[in-house]
């Protein structure tokens, strides 16, 4: 689920409604099986920032691509260097977010926790 634009009018600010949007957009993605959530943010936008890291996003870094697998294999995204950076969340239980770090560079994994394993009975 990608979100371009998520604005509430500034009567309408501190009352939850944006909360409400992005909640309610949330719940329908779950149920469609969506597993992921991405959101633009503009670059230094910071109380846009603080208020989706309270809701469970994870901001990238400018240029920090964001690296997730789909049904057709492994993918990536990053912002573009278009003036946004992206947040990030998953919608699905078991699975999370990481920054990994490697030879100076970062990036954003989506990663999904493997079940453990059954111990046999004697």
């Amino acid at each position: 689920m990608e979100i371009e634009l998520l604005a509430v009018s500034e009567p309408y600010r501190n009352h939850g409604a944006g909360t409400a949007l992005l909640e309610a957009a949330e719940h329908f993605a779950r149920r469609t099986g969506t597993q992921l959530a991405l959101a633009k943010i503009e670059i230094g936008a910071f109380p846009t920032m603080r208020w989706y890291r309270r809701r469970g996003y994870i901001i990238a870094a400018q240029g920090e691509p964001v690296l997730f697998r789909t049904r057709f294999g492994f993918n990536s995204c990053d912002d573009g260097s278009d003036g946004y950076q992206i947040a990030v969340k998953t919608l699905q239980p078991g699975s999370a977010v990481r920054r990994r770090t490697n030879g100076g560079t970062s990036c954003l994994t989506v990663e999904h926790a493997t079940q453990p394993a059954t111990p046999r009975q004697p």
